[in-house]
């Protein structure tokens, strides 16, 4: 089947301001007892694929239980920022257990399902999964 393109551009934006985390809960039964707090203002202008991300979101005072892993993650705060195909993690530290982790990098969406990973991560005593 080919690929249809409309000839128009398509905008979609989305601002939100201390949105309650704990609504993941209804989206997932991968997450339990989420809490925390995130501000988003996000959109992708323009027309064609990939799409091209622009904004930032925030991450504040998050938890939550992932029970497939028998984990549970405490103290989430990150800052992101999209551009592009990019999204660059300028910050993203979580708490487990007795230990922590703190991630910076990039993720590249060359492709929707083949995103190109360049992440360091610092972790000491951090439980990932159990």
């Amino acid at each position: 089947m080919p690929r249809r393109q409309l000839p128009d551009t398509l905008s979609v934006g989305a601002k939100a301001d201390s949105v309650d985390l704990s609504v993941l809960e209804a989206l997932t039964p991968a997450l339990q007892q989420v809490t925390g707090v995130f501000l988003a203002d996000l959109g992708s202008p323009g027309r064609g694929m990939p799409p091209r991300l622009r904004g930032e979101l925030q991450i504040a005072d998050a938890a939550a239980t992932i029970p497939t892993l028998n984990v549970r993650y405490e103290a989430v705060n990150g800052r992101l920022r999209f551009t592009g195909d990019t999204i660059a993690i300028q910050s993203l530290s979580a708490r487990s257990e007795r230990g922590r982790a703190d991630f910076t990098g990039i993720v590249r969406l060359e492709q929707l399902t083949h995103p190109v990973l360049g992440l360091q991560i610092a972790a000491d005593q951090f439980k990932a999964l159990d």
